[in-house]
């Protein structure tokens, strides 16, 4: 079945144009890379050992006896086709039809008896699958950690929170690859989350009295201590001063104190004759 849905999704694809199709064990089979690589497409993927064929490779066993970054490797004379066992804390089989083994180079790897990082052989099949698959990987893992914990028996309704989620993360590893390319500090995931939330609540949305059956996600002192997402905060949306509590004045710039707030930020800004941080809390992108 994992053939059959990957060879439906390139059936449109062009033959010939040397694309580069990765993939984990779900989908990956001896048939498919050959189905493949006769449309032109070049495969690497990680392959369960059962759907090798009798593919004879060393045992995890005999692997484990010497050592992190021993490997085994055997190629389909007909076909061109590569098979490699690594074993690192445990055996990868990846299959290839345009990599093999070589080059092998080095990689560190975390080793928990020594506390630190090591030197492990890696060969290049392993490398270029880490490299072009390690994003989704990295979305699993991430969308497995902050799955919904909403119970249902309608599997659609699951599915649709997944997707959200899955969303989210996407968008969170986007924004993290962005603030490591200015240079700046990536918020955490959960923090992201938050600010999504509060985004898609409160943008372009008049203050006032919640909508019918809104639930109450927030005591009023949490809300005051958490900052809008900037694009609530620049959306220019009846951000109206009003009288409160005299606190310090959030916006960056300033180290006063007032007793004005917004009231749909509900954070307290100063508005006299010297400063207006109302104004330019909410028309500056960058403060």
């Amino acid at each position: 079945m994992g053939g059959d849905v990957v060879m439906n999704m390139v059936k449109n694809l062009e033959e010939g144009k040397n694309y580069k199709l990765f993939a984990d064990n779900l989908f990956s089979s001896l048939n498919l890379v050959k189905q493949l690589k006769e449309k032109g497409i070049m495969y690497v993927g990680t392959v369960r050992e059962n759907r090798l064929k009798g593919c004879k490779l060393k045992r995890e066993k005999a692997l484990s006896k010497e050592g992190r970054g021993a490997m085994d490797s055997k190629v389909d004379t007909d076909s061109n086709i590569t098979v490699v066992r690594w074993y690192d804390n445990k055996k990868v089989d990846v299959i290839s039809s345009f990599i093999g083994a070589e080059p092998v180079a080095n990689v560190n790897r975390w080793d928990k008896k020594a506390k630190k990082k090591v030197e492990v052989h890696c060969p290049a099949v392993i490398r270029t699958y880490n490299k072009h698959m390690g994003g989704v990987d990295l979305l699993d893992s991430l969308t497995a950690l902050s799955k919904s914990k909403i119970k249902t028996r309608r599997w659609y309704i699951y599915l649709f929170y997944h997707t959200i989620n899955m969303i989210v993360v996407t968008s969170w590893l986007m924004c993290r690859r962005h603030c490591k390319l200015l240079q700046q500090s990536p918020v955490k995931l959960s923090d992201f989350q938050q600010l999504v939330a509060d985004s898609l609540l409160m943008v372009e949305r008049l203050p006032g009295r919640p909508a019918a059956g809104s639930p109450r996600l927030l005591q009023s002192s949490q809300i005051q201590e958490r900052r809008p997402a900037i694009d609530v905060r620049l959306d220019r949306v009846d951000h109206m001063p009003m009288h409160g509590t005299r606190q310090w004045c959030k916006n960056p710039s300033c180290c006063q104190k007032s007793s004005l707030l917004c009231a749909k930020c509900n954070i307290h800004l100063c508005l006299n004759k010297e400063r207006n941080c109302l104004r330019d809390y909410h028309t500056k992108k960058t403060l």
